[in-house]
């Protein structure tokens, strides 16, 4: 069995077509499949079922999948310590940003960054970027701390509050100050698909009688709908800083403590690149205090 192999294996399973997966790899077809087929029968196993339509993994392909983007991994690193070694330290960092967290971008200093690296960003949802993370096709993501994280390193680096928008319609049936308790879940408009950012606050109401005749997913839209009078929203303060004064008059802090969420660097343990993370994180932290901090805060989960 080959390195090679591997690569084709990794290709159809993404692909799920031979054609497909051996444009991808630069090769003819028949070449693909001649490879692969003699890596299950020195496996003894199939890792395709190609009798379905589309082609599917198998069982146990899946399995040897798992360890094949481990060794794939590994095999990187050779070169990634010939590149620290020889040129002291590497030049790009791939940063990824989980969707929850996208004003964050407001706040990375990319220009101070750029001046001595290439920086490349990839937003996406939270599980697809750790598992890009687990392949090390990021060298780091912005999210919260993951669930399960004995493959990584989370540094928690600021804590940002919840806010509500509360409409002139509604300003009557809510004081200046409130809790999240005093908040009727009816009254609240909810991004439409679940994310990170609706668990944390799903969790914290047990009627969950959110407003069922808007379904949006854009924050920005469900800004703007909340503001006209269709109901309350919770905003992520960095998020509020992006917002027209007309509507700022409207988004109000909870009563302290206040609610809020942890944003954390996370990184893959073990990684080569690890000091220039680091070092990375340094500026972007420095560049986070020009954002106001808050102490006295409640993380939700």
């Amino acid at each position: 069995m080959t390195i090679t192999q591997f690569k084709y294996v990794l290709a159809l399973d993404k692909f799920k077509n031979f054609t497909k997966a051996a444009k991808a790899c630069n090769i003819a077809q028949p070449t693909l499949s001649m490879q692969i087929n003699k890596l299950e029968k020195e496996l003894g196993v199939s890792i395709f079922n190609r009798e379905s339509k589309p082609l599917e993994t198998t069982k146990i392909g899946k399995k040897l999948i798992d360890q094949i983007e481990i060794v794939i991994a590994e095999t990187l690193k050779i070169k990634q310590t010939k590149d620290f070694h020889i040129n002291k330290y590497v030049k790009n960092i791939k940063i990824g940003i989980s969707q929850d967290f996208e004003s964050i971008v407001n706040y990375l200093p990319i220009k101070k960054l750029n001046s001595e690296k290439i920086i490349s960003i990839v937003e996406g949802k939270k599980e697809k970027l750790l598992n890009k993370l687990i392949k090390e096709e990021l060298d780091f993501i912005i999210s919260s701390k993951p669930k399960y994280s004995n493959d990584f390193i989370s540094v928690p680096f600021y804590y940002e509050p919840l806010m509500v928008l509360i409409p002139e319609g509604y300003k009557k049936d809510y004081k200046d100050e409130i809790t999240l308790k005093d908040i009727r879940s009816s009254d609240l408009i909810m991004p439409f698909i679940s994310s990170n950012f609706t668990k944390i606050i799903s969790n914290f109401f047990v009627d969950k009688d959110f407003k069922k005749n808007i379904k949006s997913n854009n924050l920005n839209t469900i800004i703007k709908l909340s503001n006209s009078g269709m109901g309350l929203t919770i905003v992520p303060y960095l998020k509020t800083q992006e917002l027209s004064n007309s509507i700022k008059k409207n988004v109000y802090h909870f009563k302290s403590p206040y609610p809020s969420r942890e944003l954390c660097f996370v990184y893959k343990k073990n990684t080569l690149k690890k000091n220039i993370i680091l070092e990375t994180f340094d500026i972007i932290k420095s560049e986070m205090k020009k954002a106001d901090s808050f102490s006295d805060v409640k993380i939700l989960k």
